[in-house]
């Protein structure tokens, strides 16, 4: 692929991850969570049990805008935090049932969004990105 389609690619998903993001709210009077919360428990959904240090790196934040982001997410009952069992200095990071509970609205809302989209398209190319999530899966986990 040449590096002109890897950028329309790159331009291609952020827009879609725009669009998705600014969807209505999955309810009305939801309280939505800021962005790197959200993103912050969906790290640690594919890697419990890490660092804030990790989360920051994993993630690109700075170490102290993820501190101030894990503090929200313990505060709400979202996340939880222990001592690592081999330096006590560390704190390991996992996420609640009260986590998926409050990421389910959101994603079936991304779905509901997706599903009014793929609708206006014709049938092949919606069967095309249908076809797509599976290599676009391990794309993000080859990034990740």
């Amino acid at each position: 692929m040449s590096s002109a389609s890897l950028r329309r690619l790159g331009s291609v998903v952020h827009d879609l991850s725009w669009a998705l993001r600014h969807a209505e709210p999955p309810t009305e009077g939801y309280d939505q969570l800021p962005p790197t919360e959200f993103q912050i428990m969906r790290f640690l959904d594919r890697h419990p049990e890490s660092s804030v240090g990790e989360v920051a790196r994993g993630l690109g934040l700075q170490q102290s805008n993820a501190s101030t982001a894990v503090r929200g997410l313990i505060d709400r009952g979202l996340v939880d935090k222990r001592p690592d069992d081999d330096d006590r200095r560390v704190v390991r990071l996992t996420t609640t049932p009260l986590s998926a509970g409050r990421r389910a609205p959101v994603e079936a809302s991304w779905g509901d969004t997706l599903e009014r989209a793929l609708a206006e398209l014709g049938d092949d190319d919606a069967a095309a990105v249908r076809r797509a999530i599976a290599p676009l899966e391990r794309l993000v986990a080859a990034l990740d």
